[in-house]
């Protein structure tokens, strides 16, 4: 069973810390669906049940890392990566485009004063097909997703931007 209350999520920060020292890099993943048609029958009951498992985890992480982070003697990084089933759509905003950017452009104002950097990642599939069904982000994405964790993490200017993670046709 999969537990994210914010002291789970603190004990969980803490041990890490205790056993391999300082936390200053979270990748921060938003796991969420879109948002249901406003007229929808359930759409009261879809939009608050996607809120608090999606919304809530994201958001208590990003907030025990940076609880975590503030006291660093170094620059750390949130870097918030939003991934949804809906990424194979180019050009159609996703709500997991825009809460993360939402939410990336608010913390780094918020965290800049304590020497946290954040930062956001949009995969965004332009393949004809899918190399693995199963998974929400296929190799290839992979692969990118870590090259635009590594540009960001290196880049000391960039914060409070989103990057557009693209495999080509």
């Amino acid at each position: 069973m999969q537990c994210y209350d914010e002291a789970s999520i603190q004990s969980l920060f803490q041990q890490v810390t205790d056993r391999f020292g300082a936390i200053n890099i979270l990748l921060n993943t938003w796991t969420g669906t879109e948002i249901p048609h406003l007229l929808s029958p359930t759409s009261i009951t879809d939009f608050n049940l996607i809120m608090q498992k999606s919304a809530a985890s994201f958001f208590i992480f990003g907030k025990v890392a940076a609880e975590f982070m503030q006291y660093q003697p170094h620059q750390s990084v949130i870097i918030n990566l939003a991934l949804s089933h809906e990424n194979h759509h180019p050009h159609t905003p996703t709500t997991s485009k825009t809460v993360v950017s939402g939410l990336t452009q608010n913390w780094a104002n918020e965290l800049a004063s304590l020497n946290i950097r954040v930062g956001g990642i949009v995969p965004i599939n332009l393949q004809d097909k899918h190399h693995e069904q199963h998974t929400i982000v296929n190799v290839p994405m992979q692969d990118e997703i870590a090259r635009n964790v590594e540009y960001i993490v290196r880049n000391d200017s960039f914060n409070g931007r989103m990057l557009e993670s693209e495999i080509g046709v």
